[in-house]
């Protein structure tokens, strides 16, 4: 089988970075002067450093692998300081064979990049990705929205309180489901003579019913 190394260089000036929760290690060609591996911690003003680096030493493409949300503002930066930035599966970096016990990973996502053995993965606009964020949170605020309601009904009813049999939107937007006075000729007609004003709002007091609405 051909070994990595003999395989023709496409991507002199790469680099290739393995992300962490607290770090990332950065590898660079091995002609480069000075150290060919550092090591960047995660915020900002190293990042920059990194990019610095990056740039001194003359990277033009950089590779990594799509590890949790932690690459997220490494791809940025990078994209925005101008670098051909390449987002790859671990899992495709996995089943290429060939790396020797002393090569860390991200030296070994270098020279594979080198040799032009990783494909992209694809990344939308940042136009799509900014749409996309806020579909989602706008996702989120509505199944949040719904969890909150739910416990607001189910605390109302805990202290007898049938709102939702009254009004078909308990947060306010709905209407009444039903006439008042078509129910106090019905509860006229089936004997009760008391009227139903209001009734629907007579509670139970519980303490601990009271505080989570409270809360809510």
């Amino acid at each position: 089988m051909q070994s990595v190394s003999s395989i023709k260089i496409v991507n002199p000036d790469s680099a290739g970075i393995d992300i962490g929760s607290s770090s990332h290690f950065v590898a660079i060609p091995s002609d480069r002067e000075g150290d060919t591996v550092r090591e960047f911690s995660c915020y900002t003003p190293d990042i920059r450093a990194m990019i610095e680096w990056l740039k001194k030493t003359k990277i033009k493409t950089v590779v990594m692998e799509s590890t949790g949300s932690y690459w997220i503002p490494v791809f940025e930066m990078l994209d925005q300081a101008g670098f051909d930035v390449n987002l790859v599966d671990a899992h495709h970096v996995k089943n290429i064979r060939g790396k020797k016990s002393d090569v860390i990973d991200c030296q070994w996502l270098q020279q594979l990049h080198a040799h032009g053995l990783l494909a992209a993965a694809f990344r939308p606009k940042n136009e799509i990705i900014e749409l996309r964020s806020y579909i989602r949170q706008r996702s989120s605020l509505i199944e949040a929205a719904a969890i909150y309601i739910q416990r607001i009904q189910k605390a109302l009813v805990q202290m007898n309180i049938h709102l939702h049999n009254a009004i078909s939107d308990i947060t306010g937007g709905g209407h009444w489901v039903g006439h008042p006075q078509s129910d106090l000729k019905r509860r006229k007609k089936s004997g009760h003579t008391g009227t139903n004003e209001g009734s629907s709002l007579q509670t139970i007091y519980r303490g601990n019913s009271k505080l989570v609405a409270g809360q809510l």
